[in-house]
């Protein structure tokens, strides 16, 4: 028998997100980064031993590979990290508090105005750099299969605060997406605040976020998962 739910005490739910999953979706940006990197690489050095061919190809795939493959195993590292430890989603009665390695959402139960069928991604940090012309295109498609989840959220009226230690690149590159000054410290509020509870329950409107929603906001339609 199903114990009832203590809507007056905190529950909090770590995070259901696979790193290992998450960092196989970078692998075609990877190979597309280097690809770039050897190209560049065997034509340097084309153009020092030009009359020995395998210094320029072997070279550059042994370059590509000492840029790419550490950065594959430092982002599964992060995401780790990140995943494991730092990303939580607090349901209480004040609301809902998500937070991750960068900052803290607080968006309580009378301020949720809607759900939308979002990205649950960030947009890349940076464009595709170390690409010609000609492959600026395949590097950009990497790119957009890379960083985009598509999920249910929850958006509401919220308070989002920068947290200590958090990379200062992420919080200017948050800020420049939501008009914030998170990397002065200063916490922002925003009528469009976005929690996924997808990456804390996969099937969460009929589990715990679910029961949490239809108790203190009853008037809200919670959308089905299958689109």
């Amino acid at each position: 028998m199903t114990q009832p739910i203590d809507y007056s005490r905190p529950v909090e739910l770590t995070c259901a997100l696979n790193a290992d999953k998450t960092v196989t979706r970078l692998i075609p940006v990877l190979l597309v980064q280097a690809f770039a990197i050897w190209l560049l690489v065997a034509l340097a050095l084309g153009l020092m031993f030009p009359h020995v061919a395998a210094v320029s190809l072997v070279g550059g795939i042994i370059v590509a590979a000492a840029v790419c493959v550490p950065r594959y195993f430092r982002k599964r590292d992060e995401l780790r990290r990140t995943y494991g430890q730092l990303q939580r989603l607090i349901l209480h009665p004040g609301g809902l508090r998500k937070s991750d390695d960068s900052v803290v959402i607080d968006m309580p139960w009378a301020q949720i105005t809607r759900f939308e069928y979002r990205n649950s991604a960030l947009p890349p940090m940076r464009n595709p750099t170390l690409a010609g012309n000609a492959m600026r295109p395949a590097a950009s498609a990497a790119l957009r299969h890379a960083h985009t989840v598509m999920g249910w959220g929850i958006v509401g009226y919220g308070l989002v605060t920068p947290l200590p230690g958090a990379s200062a690149r992420k919080l200017k590159f948050l800020d420049e997406l939501g008009r914030s000054n998170l990397r002065n410290g200063q916490p922002h509020q925003s009528p469009d605040c976005l929690i996924f509870p997808a990456e804390f329950e996969p099937n969460w409107p009929s589990g715990v976020v679910g029961a949490w929603l239809r108790h203190y906001r009853p008037d809200l339609v919670l959308p089905a998962l299958e689109r």
